[in-house]
């Protein structure tokens, strides 16, 4: 059995159908001897006689990687989290030996279901005696810079985009700085404004003028949105840290990871490439790009699975690699070309000086998501909590990590979350619009089934000669010589047929456009997707804290 297919059962995550419902994969109670099986794991891999103990990372040991992996995260973590938000209390609770929870996402505007990860971490971190850590996936590009609201009345709601701030060139959460002052300071007032028809009291208010404030001193977007949700955790009872991937991708441990990973391209290359054709295999996938995209080979330069890009052009490119005798050449494909003094089987001590040096210069490299994972899961924390489709796309991780290292990966978790808005919505229509538009299409090719189940429609008369024509007609063997003729003359009867059920025709349409408009306004008011902070903070918190608990 492969490692992926141990998870196969992910099929079966699918966001909740019910409102207040939670998905939670493994079932909760497993959680606690999940993580105690991680930890242990781990300590059996990293002693010294174990699998990895003596791993070779260019120089520097599993162990004692590992080791420094887990303090410089955490303290990366408590550094970030200090500068904003208050982690007053018992100093002795943030050790680097007590287990490490994490979970990740954009640092956008997330939707309840994604955010009940944070509130899950932090309650089995509490159970457990561990620290949870929320990474801020901000080396990803934002899907967009507006935000979905809907607006209107209940009866005729409709969806409203409402722009947060300009992006003029494509680039990842870590390079967008506020653009145009007013559209940002204004972009609160204005969803609210736009969602009062519909909520009474969503939480924008008071998250807005949070993120104000953090603009005042924090330029990026994505960080001005994370650190005033965060704050609001704090207020709720919440003793998560977070941090962005751009700062532990400063660290001197992860340079280290991505030293020995670039030294070893060729073979990372070819397994990467394997484990992603392998899930498509598995899940019937045809699309190049699911659930990522292949690594490439272009002229003697291998693809690794990182982002590289510098000051003077923020927008993220692919990092191609390419050695030279005892260089290992990095490039952008644009002229952007990093020597670093890397080989296969050498020490990585002076590629990590080098690498923190083009840091320095203004050159970022960042890893893509399957690496980010890898990297937290086997270097920096015990157990990481996944959505549903970062908990299935960690399959691949999974294969990797098992090719690659020749070791049985952590194992993660899944949790999603459905909430809805609270708004009263029209009745259901009391047809389906399936059986209205069967009967429409039934009117259309069949008026002979109608009229004559209703034989008392005026004209019977004249529309029974043409019922009779079609009658005989289809009771007549179609032919090779008969089939032009029998095909029009069915036509024409069903067409001399369309004046005498107008009239249900009408109906039926007038039916047919009312529960085209409920179907819609359903949607639009019932879907899942929608920023917390358009609900209001007593929906949330009842969710949060009195549902989900529930399943944990």
């Amino acid at each position: 059995m492969t490692v992926t297919d141990r998870k196969l059962g992910c099929g079966q995550w699918k966001a909740p159908v019910a409102d207040e419902g939670v998905l939670v994969q493994p079932p909760a109670d497993r959680w606690g001897a999940i993580l105690s099986g991680n930890i242990q794991h781990q300590k059996e891999l990293r002693s010294r006689g174990g699998q990895l103990g003596e791993y070779d990372f260019q120089g520097r040991s599993f162990h004692a990687l590992a080791d420094q992996c887990r303090e410089e995260i955490l303290q990366a973590a408590l550094s970030y989290t200090r500068s904003y938000r208050d982690l007053s209390g018992d100093p002795g609770r943030w050790r680097s030996s007590n287990p490490l929870i994490f979970a990740g996402h954009q640092p956008d505007l997330l939707h309840p279901g994604v955010w009940a990860k944070n509130f899950a971490i932090d309650t089995f971190a509490a159970s457990q005696g561990g620290i949870a850590i929320n990474l801020l996936i901000d080396a990803d590009v934002p899907k967009s810079t507006s935000l979905k609201v809907p607006t209107g009345s209940a009866q005729q709601p409709i969806l409203k985009k409402i722009a947060l701030d300009h992006l003029p060139v494509p680039v990842s959460y870590e390079n967008w700085k506020i653009t145009e002052e007013s559209l940002f300071h204004s972009f609160g007032r204005r969803v609210a404004t736009a969602i009062e028809s519909l909520v009474r009291d969503p939480w924008i208010d008071v998250y807005w003028q949070r993120v104000r404030e953090r603009a005042r001193s924090e330029r990026g977007v994505g960080l001005c949105l994370a650190q005033a949700r965060h704050q609001l955790e704090g207020e709720c009872g919440l003793s998560t840290l977070e941090l962005p991937q751009s700062h532990f991708c400063e660290t001197e441990a992860f340079r280290w990871f991505t030293a020995h990973l670039l030294a070893q391209l060729p073979r990372l290359h070819e397994i990467y490439n394997t484990s992603v054709a392998q899930y498509r295999r598995t899940y019937n996938l045809r699309s190049s790009t699911h659930p990522v995209s292949d690594l490439v080979e272009e002229h003697g330069w291998l693809e690794a699975p990182f982002w590289i890009w510098d000051a003077q052009n923020p927008c993220r490119r692919r990092l191609l690699c390419r050695p030279q005798g005892d260089v290992l050449l990095l490039a952008d494909g644009l002229g952007l070309e990093i020597p670093l003094a890397l080989t296969p089987d050498g020490d990585a001590d002076r590629a990590v000086s080098q690498l923190a040096d083009a840091s320095k210069s203004g050159i970022r490299i960042r890893t893509r998501a399957l690496m980010t994972t890898m990297f937290v899961r086997l270097l920096c924390g015990d157990i990481f909590v996944h959505g549903i489709g970062g908990g299935k796309y960690d399959q691949v991780t999974d294969s990797i990590i098992h090719r690659f290292f020749d070791i049985d990966p952590p194992e993660y978790m899944v949790l999603s979350g459905t909430l809805r808005l609270q708004v009263a919505r029209p009745p259901a229509p009391a047809s389906s619009l399936r059986a209205i538009n069967r009967e429409l299409r039934d009117l259309k090719f069949n008026p002979d089934r109608f009229l004559s189940r209703n034989s008392g429609v005026t004209g019977s008369r004249e529309w029974r000669g043409w019922v009779e024509n079609k009658r005989h007609w289809v009771q007549t063997e179609q032919s090779i010589e008969n089939a032009n003729t029998r095909h029009q003359e069915i036509t024409r009867s069903n067409e001399a047929l369309q004046p005498f059920v107008a009239d249900w025709s009408q109906q039926l349409r007038f039916q047919q456009k009312e529960a085209t408009a409920q179907l819609r306004a359903d949607a639009i008011l019932s879907a899942r997707d929608y920023a917390f902070c358009l609900f209001p903070k007593s929906q949330l918190m009842h969710y949060m804290l009195d549902i989900l608990p529930h399943w944990l």
